[in-house]
């Protein structure tokens, strides 16, 4: 289920993008969206420190690096901070390329 969300996300319409961005400017909802999206790992094996650019890169949203709720955008900053596997937002989408 979570794994697909970006996927279908992708074809919003502007007005929809709103509640992409709600779940962004969410560090709880980002939290649970990483957890449903590795919910299929039957180890429980998480990432933690799981970022918003993290959830854009492994969905190929980049349009929303620049837009959030709140006007603000995501911090270019975190393009440089790894979650607890050791990932980058690059390496996730290198990966998922």
């Amino acid at each position: 289920m979570g794994e697909f969300w970006g996927c279908h996300v992708k074809w919003l319409s502007d007005p929809g993008m709103g509640v992409v961005s709600n779940v962004l400017d969410s560090d709880q909802r980002c939290a649970l969206l990483c957890n449903v999206l590795h919910a299929s790992d039957s180890s429980h094996n998480f990432p933690n420190n799981f970022s918003r650019l993290n959830l854009v890169a492994y969905f190929d949203l980049p349009g929303m690096i620049w837009r959030s709720s709140n006007g603000g955008g995501i911090d270019p900053t975190e393009s440089a901070l790894c979650d607890s596997w050791g990932r980058t937002p690059l390496h996730i989408a290198c990966q998922r390329a």
